[in-house]
This record gives C-alpha cells, sequence and structure tokens, in this order.
C-alpha cells in the first residue's frame, strides 16, 4: 500500500509512476486454501477489494501452492519472496510494461539473501521493467515518531 500511496495524486506523492494494478499473492505464508468466506484470506482479499475498487484499481489475486510444495521445508521466503512477484507479474503475460517493486530493505541495509533494490531490477525481461520503489523505507519501519 505504501508504494500505491506514494504514487497516487496527492501532495505527498514522491514522484509519479502510475499504477494501474494491486497484484497480491496468497500461499506464500501458509497452506494455500480455497477462499472461504471470514477466514484470514478471504478478509484480506476483500479488503484489497475494497480498497483497488475506491482508487479506481483492479485488484488482480494470484494463488499459489508453494507453500506446500517448497517453503514449508526451507526458510528460502527470504530469498525469493520478489520471485514470486516476478514470476506472478510475467505469468500474466504482456499486461505489465513496468512493474514496482515495494521495498524490503534500505541501500544502508541490504543482505544477500533478501529483495533488494539493486538486485530486483534484474528480474527485468525485454518487455517487462521492474522498478524498486521506496528503497529509503523498509517493510519495517516504525512509522509512530
Amino acid at each position: 500500500m505504501h508504494t500505491l500511496l506514494r504514487h497516487e495524486d496527492s501532495p505527498l506523492s514522491q514522484r509519479a509512476e502510475h499504477v494501474d494494478d494491486l497484484i497480491s499473492i496468497n500461499g506464500i505464508f501458509t497452506p494455500k486454501k480455497p477462499l472461504i468466506e471470514k477466514d484470514e484470506s478471504w478478509s484480506m482479499k476483500c479488503r484489497i477489494d475494497t480498497f483497488a475498487d475506491r482508487l479506481d484499481k483492479k485488484a488482480i489475486h494470484v494463488h499459489t501452492n508453494v507453500w506446500e510444495t517448497h517453503f514449508r521445508y526451507t526458510n528460502s521466503l527470504n530469498h525469493s519472496h520478489v520471485c514470486l512477484l516476478a514470476a506472478s507479474a510475467l505469468g500474466i503475460g504482456k499486461r505489465y510494461s513496468r512493474v514496482l517493486v515495494p521495498s524490503s530493505l534500505t541501500y544502508d541495509k541490504m543482505v544477500p539473501e533478501s529483495s533488494n533494490p539493486l538486485t530486483d531490477r534484474l528480474w527485468s525481461t525485454a518487455k517487462t521493467k521492474f522498478i524498486p520503489d521506496g528503497s529509503s523505507f523498509n517493510r519495517f519501519a516504525d512509522f509512530s515518531h
């Protein structure tokens, strides 16, 4: 949401990348299950759909079984969550020429086991450019100060 809101038309916007779609991936952190009304996955889907609708965006919901097939046996999510975003965006086809990758780590805190602004752009293809976004922020920043 930080990436989306940074680029909306507002006085707080830092630059003008146009965001068309919100991509969410279900099945990364917990086993994939059918979307059942009132469970956590359904609730998240509804919140994203509502938010997308209010901002005139399209919500794209990707479902994966990567937890059952790989992640529950290893700790490799730290190494590959951006791979899932890249695979999802590229798997949708020719829809995207640019994909904003929300920051995980800042430039001064980069480690080789995570998404970072120097390597995220390497997922780019001739037709789809991956753009690190918000690298002065991280997912774990405390904004209460």
